[in-house]
């Protein structure tokens, strides 16, 4: 009879490991996606069209079957340690040391294929590794320490300043990207505009990337100052601002205060927050959306020497206002700090006692911020909104994730196979010597990975490459880890054919070629920018609206249909206006129309959505409608036409083009009607 012997912790947690992911493959190849396009269904066909030509029900499903089987094991780690040693042998070590290897050894080969066509990226992660292994006797000196801190302190400037004093300049954009933009602002940072103007929020106005910041705006506006667009850039900018600097300290405290170690994750960090970034123009994957993430990770920090009793109070705090911040990451966030008191304090072991105290403060806590919130409406705006028309974007968002709305197929890139697998083993190393309560640092990783784990939805759905940019600050911290293995265990032979192996893969296949891909996108964005704050905008002749540079061309336009709409506005009367530039109308003359959409194309997504629309048009007292022209600059790409070609379809019943003017088409009410 073959010997019995006792597994490693870590070769037990790559083979649980190796079945999780083995189980995400199987269910991605078994439920394939398909086309939307032509088989819509209840979907807005032109938004389909637009942004969604694969069904992703398959990679959410994967997604969700190995989050179930993290959970188990996170539940039953100790458990199955003893099950596994149990029938532990020799031969079974050395099947699943192979097995390990062998599925390193396709990411390997895989990594290399993916670099294929961009081998100077794939060299200078090469690079990297050889140079650190061939200066590992130098990286503990205080002159490297000196160097990091200095070169950072320098990237950190000059990545906020002086562009963040600068306009932000749309004057070279395409025009439909400018109605692009417009779609965006709409969806993610308009909405406190409409409720300063008295649209009843949840009703007539349903934020679907956050609560709060709608409502500060929306206070703000109603009763100090208009925002102009530009005050918006600017709030993204303080925002990015506060991520990165808080991003930079926090790497810094949780190295222990080697920046040898911060280094890395700092300076990949600082091209996602310069001031001219992308997400000043598609805000959704910035800040303004992520910003929660930096708050939780930071109030954990803050708060790892509380008890217990005020520890669950401020978590319980942190989590009601992540939600309220942006629902989906607030979820992902809520279930990290859950995860932190769950490894920190065993709550349902040695403090079960605790447990119902420790679910009443951290719910109770939870709760006094949603009423906070619900106070600062009613004294803000002047009503408690209807928090069951809440149900509507959990509706949308169950819509979405059913019909695979807005996904895209999952193909292999390096960097997030290794977010999630690196993520994915942290949890489980945790949870299969979780015998003990954890000190900071573990229930810290354990938070971190916790998070990346549930907020890699996202990703899922909608594989796009430079989605994987919003994991960055969160798994900096594992990258930290990484790090500082790869220096302690280079010195040793084993480096070379051990577990530090795969810390130079991964820093060589996935982290510094993603890296030097985010530089080269956001170089040519930062030095536009740039040149923008010192020379002003990129056409001369560009003209100045709510603080930011449009084309003359352009902006003539916007100008000239703003205009028409304070002429033809009177006393409690709204033109009801369908148009691609709702966000721009809107904002510039501060007349909205009185629809609950400020953008139906982007924001239908159901073919009932879109028939009530119809209808509710169609029985109003509204003698005018108003339609972008057809030579309109801002009418959108093919798929907007498309959409707003359709409601002037639908509507003909009633409704007859009679005249253009100041860029519009007008739409008169049969008489008939």
């Amino acid at each position: 009879m073959e010997e019995k012997i006792s597994l490693s912790n870590e070769l037990i947690a790559g083979f649980l490991l190796t079945i999780v992911l083995s189980i995400g493959i199987l269910a991605i190849s078994s439920i394939s996606g398909y086309s939307l396009v032509g088989n819509s269904g209840p979907l807005n066909i032109y938004l389909v069209m637009q942004d969604a030509m694969y069904n992703s029900c398959g990679q959410k499903f994967a997604h969700f079957a190995m989050l179930f089987l993290l959970a188990a094991i996170v539940f039953t780690g100790p458990f199955l340690v003893k099950i596994i040693n149990k029938f532990a042998t020799k031969n079974l070590a050395f099947f699943l040391k192979s097995l390990i290897y062998f599925g390193l050894a396709i990411f390997v080969l895989s990594g290399f294929f993916f670099w294929q066509d961009k081998p100077l990226n794939l060299l200078l992660g090469i690079v990297f590794i050889f140079m650190f292994y061939i200066y590992k006797n130098y990286l503990k000196s205080k002159s490297v320490a000196c160097a990091c801190t200095f070169f950072v302190i320098i990237l950190l400037i000059l990545s906020q300043f002086p562009g963040v004093l600068g306009r932000f300049d749309l004057s070279a954009c395409d025009p439909t990207e400018i109605v692009s933009i417009q779609r965006h602002y709409n969806l993610v940072v308009a909405e406190g505009d409409r409720l300063a103007h008295g649209f009843k929020l949840l009703t007539a106005v349903t934020p679907h990337y956050g609560l709060l910041l709608p409502l500060i705006c929306a206070i703000w506006q109603a009763h100090i100052s208009p925002l102009a667009i530009g005050d918006y850039v600017n709030i993204m900018r303080f925002l990015q601002m506060i991520s990165i600097l808080s991003a930079a300290i926090l790497f810094y405290l949780y190295s222990g205060r080697r920046m040898l170690y911060a280094f890395l994750p700092i300076i990949g960090l600082l091209p996602l927050y310069h001031f001219g970034q992308t997400a000043i123009a598609y805000p959704n994957n910035g800040p303004w959306r992520m910003f929660g993430f930096v708050l939780a990770v930071a109030i954990l920090y803050i708060a790892r020497n509380l008890s217990l009793n005020q520890l669950c109070l401020l978590l319980g705090a942190t989590s009601g206002i992540t939600i309220l911040y942006n629902l989906e990451t607030g979820i992902a966030i809520t279930l990290g700090l859950i995860a932190y008191l769950y490894f920190r304090y065993r709550p349902f072991a040695e403090n079960v006692s605790k447990l119902p105290i420790i679910v009443f403060l951290f719910f109770l806590s939870m709760l006094m911020v949603f009423a906070a919130y619900i106070l600062g409406c009613y004294f803000g705006l002047g009503y408690i909104p209807d928090f069951l028309a809440f149900k509507k974007i959990f509706l949308t968002a169950s819509f979405i994730g059913k019909t695979g709305f807005s996904g895209r197929k999952l193909l292999f890139s390096p960097m997030p196979f290794l977010v999630f697998a690196h993520a994915a083993y942290v949890l489980i190393i945790n949870a299969i010597k979780f015998n003990k309560p954890f000190d900071f640092k573990h229930s810290f990783r354990a938070a971190i990975a916790t998070m990346i784990i549930f907020w890699f939805a996202y990703y899922m759905n909608s594989p796009v490459p430079s989605y994987i940019n919003s994991y960055w600050f969160m798994y900096s911290f594992l990258l930290i880890d990484l790090l500082k293995y790869l220096q302690a265990n280079i010195r040793q032979a084993k480096a070379i054919v051990g577990p530090a192996m795969i810390a130079m893969f991964a820093l060589s296949l996935a982290i510094i070629p993603r890296m030097v891909i985010t530089y080269q996108e956001q170089l040519p964005v930062f030095v536009n920018a740039l040149r923008v704050a010192i020379k002003g905008p990129a056409r001369a002749d560009a003209v100045e609206i709510s603080g930011v540079y449009f084309d003359k061309n352009i902006a003539n336009e916007i100008i000239d249909k703003t205009q028409f709409l304070k002429s033809i506005a009177g006393a409690g009367n709204q033109p009801m206006y369908i148009t691609a530039n709702g966000y721009l109308l809107g904002k510039i003359s501060g007349i909205y129309p009185p629809l609950p959409y400020a953008d139906t194309f982007a924001e239908i997504f159901s073919k009932n959505e879109y028939d009530n629309l119809i209808q509710a048009i169609a029985a109003s007292n509204e003698k005018y409608i108003y339609f972008d022209a057809a030579n309109s600059l801002l009418a959108g790409n093919e798929f907007v036409r498309g959409h707003y070609a359709q409601i002037r379809s639908d509507l003909s019943k009633w409704y007859e083009k009679t005249g253009q003017l100041h860029g519009f088409e007008i739409w008169t009410k049969k008489e008939s009607n």
